[in-house]
């Protein structure tokens, strides 16, 4: 499991942006929609500020209110965390914890991949990206992949992602 933290926060350091404007949202909300086509993948795609406003969403044909539902306890995750929602939850594994021991509910938070942290490069949390309806580490792993070539960071490590039988 050290491992594997280690890796999602070697990705938070390095899929940071110069800026994270409106229209740097909607820029790269449209970058992941179009990946997404192109890969010939269905995933919801939300792109929120700090403040949790989802400046983009996108919920393809295949998704629905679920998604939407998953992408907000997602990005309240990573919010209240201050770390990708999958790393969230091997930290809370790793110390035996639950969402409840820190008086969250699941109606609210998702303990799963999924959701980003959005940093500038000085480490300034300025938004969450979030994807839904893929396996959880996959939605991670599509998260990760779009930031790594929007951001041209090709030397990010990727996750160590096994297709669940």
């Amino acid at each position: 499991m050290e491992r594997h933290i280690d890796i999602l926060e070697k990705q938070e350091q390095m899929l940071r942006f110069d800026h994270f404007t409106h229209k740097d949202i909607l820029d790269l909300g449209l970058f992941m929609v179009d990946r997404a086509q192109r890969l010939g993948t269905c995933v919801s795609v939300a792109v929120r500020t700090a403040e949790g406003a989802a400046v983009f969403q996108h919920l393809p044909d295949g998704t629905g209110k679920n998604n939407e539902n998953w992408m907000r306890r997602k990005a309240n995750t990573v919010l209240m965390m201050d770390c990708s929602s999958l790393r969230a939850a091997y930290n809370l594994e790793r110390y035996h914890e639950t969402l409840e021991d820190h008086g969250l509910s699941h109606a609210d938070y998702a303990l799963c991949g999924g959701g980003f942290p959005a940093r500038l490069k000085d480490g300034t949390l300025v938004g969450v990206v979030t994807v839904s309806n893929l396996y959880h580490i996959a939605d991670h792993e599509f998260v990760t992949q779009s930031l790594r070539e929007y951001l041209n960071c090709p030397e990010c490590p990727e996750y160590p992602y096994t297709i669940p039988e």
